[in-house]
């Protein structure tokens, strides 16, 4: 049970949640009072999940923050910050397979609130809306892994680094970005050196392909 009056303005952040998404607080709290929730508590550097720390959990991060890091071949590398309202654990759900693809580690103290994989399909019962949320968020999750990979297939850091920001742009109307991570993570996102990234972004801006102002970045041409 989740009750407003014991954690009102922690359960504001489930309004930037996508399963919530278009839901007010008043129905949030409804549908949550009526499923088992569970509330943890995690500490800086302690693993939430990774090959070997594993549940069929759906997790909400209410305060805090953790990385998300991608396992391949026994290296880790950077995918994306989670911030409060992002989910994670949600791969772990319906599947047979005892393998978690990801790494979960809080840079913060953190609090989240769990719900099983039974809690999940009760909610999801609830409303038809929210189940139509969670798989729109469930196939980005998915194609968010596979532009991963499929960077990866690129060997050329210069295209590395163009492919991705052609992808970043394919998301907006706007020439406009702004790049979602620091460029010390981008450039572990992308598998490159950091002296690469930054002679790459110098290059784009040489051929007015780009120009930057911090993580702002306004495409010029060059890139689609």
């Amino acid at each position: 049970m989740y009750h407003m009056g014991h954690g009102g303005d922690m359960l504001k952040v489930l309004l930037n949640n996508p399963i919530f998404k278009d839901c007010d607080l008043k129905t949030i709290e409804t549908y949550l009072n009526n499923i088992t929730v569970t509330h943890r508590s995690f500490n800086k550097n302690e693993i939430a999940y990774d090959d070997r720390h594993y549940e069929k959990n759906m997790m909400i991060l209410m305060s805090g923050s953790a990385r998300v890091e991608l396992i391949q071949d026994d290296e880790c590398s950077f995918l994306k910050r989670l911030n409060p309202g992002d989910m994670f654990g949600v791969l772990s759900l319906f599947s047979e397979d005892n393998y978690y693809p990801t790494k979960i580690i809080f840079e913060k103290n953190s609090q989240v609130i769990s719900l099983s994989e039974a809690a999940v399909i009760e909610l999801l019962h609830k409303d038809s809306k929210l189940l139509k949320n969670y798989l729109v968020f469930f196939n980005g999750q998915v194609q968010y892994l596979l532009n991963r990979i499929a960077l990866f297939s690129i060997s050329n850091g210069e295209d590395r680094v163009i492919g991705y920001l052609s992808r970043l742009k394919s998301n907006t109307t706007s020439d406009t970005l702004r790049l979602p991570m620091s460029k010390v993570e981008l450039a572990e996102y992308l598998g490159i050196a950091r002296s690469t990234l930054y002679r790459v972004l110098d290059k784009l801006i040489a051929n007015n392909m780009i120009e930057m102002d911090g993580n702002r970045l306004h495409i010029l041409g060059g890139i689609e």
